[in-house]
């Protein structure tokens, strides 16, 4: 009885030529090996000047560290996801834009890409009676610039069309459709457009 128990209890050694070992050994072979590109090099393959690269990779890094400090000195003494620490984290946040200034849109718009952010903001859908119909705005256009700035968030848009100038003057918004740069002068306020964000190629 203990000699059979102890046959049953074996298994055959990995390459003894059994079927089994033989698609295992297979599939360990032709498995593919996963490669992943590091931060520059995704920058650099969008169109980013390696000198450039390097150094948008160490702002990046620079304001990753400071969040994960920021959210560990937060968990210690008991304030994370409190109103200081969600102030604390915008003004952390704030130094993305300062990045943005230092490198120029075009740059930026390729980071954001790279970085597997969303850099288009898309009018999903247009709002009746609002200024978006009245003056030909129509879902999926890319919504580029707004009153002479690019745009490459909805919080970005809603900002712009808030701040400054006058209610109702006639403001340039530009915007992309099927490949074609399209200029509207919209008056200033809400424009009646739902939006969305895409990730696409610049």
């Amino acid at each position: 009885l203990e000699a059979v128990i102890g046959k049953l209890g074996t298994f055959p050694d990995v390459g003894t030529g059994t079927h089994e070992a033989e698609t295992n050994e297979k599939s360990k072979q032709t498995s593919p090996v996963q490669n992943f590109r590091t931060s520059v090099e995704a920058l650099i393959a969008t169109g980013i000047p390696t000198e450039q690269a390097a150094l948008i990779q160490s702002r990046l890094d620079e304001y990753d560290l400071e969040q994960l400090y920021l959210k560990d000195r937060a968990t210690r003494e008991g304030w994370l996801n409190t109103a200081r620490y969600r102030q604390e984290q915008r003004q952390s946040q704030d130094a993305y834009q300062e990045l943005r200034s230092e490198i120029g849109d075009d740059a930026y718009d390729r980071m954001l890409y790279a970085l597997g952010r969303g850099n288009r903001v898309v009018v999903r859908d247009i709002m009746q009676n609002s200024s978006a119909e009245q003056y030909g705005l129509q879902a999926n256009d890319r919504v580029y610039e707004y009153d002479g700035q690019r745009v490459f968030s909805s919080q970005e848009l809603n900002d712009l069309v808030t701040q400054g100038g006058d209610a109702g003057a006639l403001v340039l918004v530009r915007v992309q459709r099927d490949g074609k740069q399209l200029d509207f002068y919209l008056p200033r306020g809400p424009i009646g457009i739902r939006l969305a964000s895409s990730r696409e190629l610049p």
